[in-house]
């Protein structure tokens, strides 16, 4: 588990099922790393990772979720899922996206679900779906 801290309040306080992107505010990074976590490993420690089918993208994707901790404004310690959407823009770089939510008001499932309609900014649906199939697996 990882702890961070909000300085103002973000999308980890709108509600799980949310659909606007600017509820979401998601975040993007650019990854190095050539494998994540397996799919059928559902490691705590290491969160939970699956092969989604996105319905907004018509591409399957790759997410993994773990379990952390915000500091709400008054300071005190929420429970929180952050999952991660990795995919392939049409440059061949791969980045993600971050969802985050509260743990009291959205299951890991119910974020998962989320995920399927999230918007994903410079995605190449081709090139993830490639990507994919060259990693099955692992």
């Amino acid at each position: 588990m990882f702890e961070a801290h909000f300085h103002t309040v973000s999308e980890a306080a709108a509600p799980c099922r949310a659909q606007p992107r600017h509820d979401l505010q998601a975040q993007q990074h650019a990854d190095t790393q050539i494998n994540t976590l397996p799919h059928t490993q559902k490691s705590t420690e290491q969160g939970l990772t699956r092969r989604l089918q996105s319905l907004r993208h018509a591409c399957p994707l790759h997410a993994w979720a773990a379990p952390g901790k915000r500091k709400d404004a008054s300071g005190k310690v929420r429970e929180h899922w952050f999952l991660y959407i990795e995919y392939c823009t049409d440059k061949g770089a791969r980045i993600w996206q971050k969802l985050e939510r509260a743990q009291t008001h959205c299951s890991l499932d119910a974020l998962f679900e989320l995920a399927l309609q999230t918007e994903l900014p410079g995605i190449d649906s081709e090139r993830t779906r490639l990507w994919l199939q060259m990693h099955r697996g692992h």
